[in-house]
Order: structure tokens, then sequence, then C-alpha cells
């Protein structure tokens, strides 16, 4: 809807597993280069974290969708800036005519809330990406390597833990 009118939209997506955000944003980027719109990943680091600074100076702003992620990574105190920098700028978003993805963690999304309450306000939409990907589908589950060989595989508990564990790191969680 923002494309078609021409307004900003700023959609925060949360995610679980990065293989479901991978699958995800490639099922979107089709679409959207099919209306003309060129999609571009936006990583936050240390040295870039003022994301609505830099979108709205991005020459091709008007006919881009950005996938901004990594807000964890803005860097000071807390790793705080990209957050507070959204909570500041927020407005050169709408005023730009940005329309942008937040692909954000549940942590990420609690920090949000925490330093960028005017932007979390700013929001259009919010979606849940809560599911893991099926194992039986997943290609990349390769077998488990045994890296936890500190204790004894014989506790019953312990084992069903560290074999749960890796189901979720070869998850993507």
């Amino acid at each position: 809807l923002g494309i078609k009118w021409e307004r900003p939209s700023l959609i925060v997506a949360i995610y679980r597993s990065e293989y479901v955000k991978y699958n995800i944003q490639t099922l979107l980027a089709k679409p959207l280069g099919r209306s003309g719109q060129s999609v571009l990943h936006y990583s936050v680091d240390k040295l870039h974290y003022d994301i609505p600074h830099e979108l709205l100076n991005h020459p091709g702003h008007k006919q881009a969708i950005y996938f901004v992620s990594g807000l964890r990574w803005g860097g000071g105190r807390g790793y705080s800036k990209a957050y507070r920098a959204l909570n500041m700028h927020r407005e050169y978003l709408i005023e730009g005519n940005i329309r942008a993805i937040f692909w954000l963690t549940k942590s990420e999304v609690k920090q949000l809330t925490r330093f960028s309450p005017d932007f979390w306000a700013f929001r259009h939409k919010v979606v849940d990406f809560f599911d893991l990907p099926s194992i039986r589908k997943n290609k990349l589950l390769e077998p488990f390597s045994d890296s936890f060989n500190l204790y004894t595989q014989d506790d019953r508990d312990f084992q069903i833990l560290i074999n749960n564990a890796k189901v979720y790191i070869a998850l993507g969680c």
C-alpha cells in the first residue's frame, strides 16, 4: 500500500530464525522488484547507526524498499545508538516517504520499545514470524557433531537439553 499510494511505510518484522527471515525476504523481493522498486539491505553497525538520516540521504530512496537489520550492533552505551537515533530522527522516515521493513529479534524488539518509544508509536505495522523452519525441509541440516563432550553422556535430562540446543542452532535461532 505504501508503494501504491506513494506513502511511507514502516513495518516491524519480528523473527526467530535466520532461515525464516531469509525465506520471507526472498519471497518479498520478487513482487517488490516487479513493481519497479529496488530492494536494498541496510545492516546497522557502529559506524552506520543513524538509520533515518542515512536512508533519507540515499540517492534512490524514492524507488527503494529497505530491509533494515542488526539494530543491536549500533554501538554506544548498551548498544543503544541505533535505537536512540531512530527515536530522535523518526520524522525523517515519514517526511522522506521512506519504505522500510525492520527485521528484529525478540530481544531487539524489547530494546526498541525501551530506547525508541516514539519510533514504536510511529511504526505502521508489526508482523511476527515465530515459526521455526521444518527440520525435514531444511537442507542445511547436517548430522550434529559432538561439541559438548565436557559432561557425561549418561545423564538423560542433560542429553535432551543438548539435543534441543543443537536443533535450535541448526534452525538458525
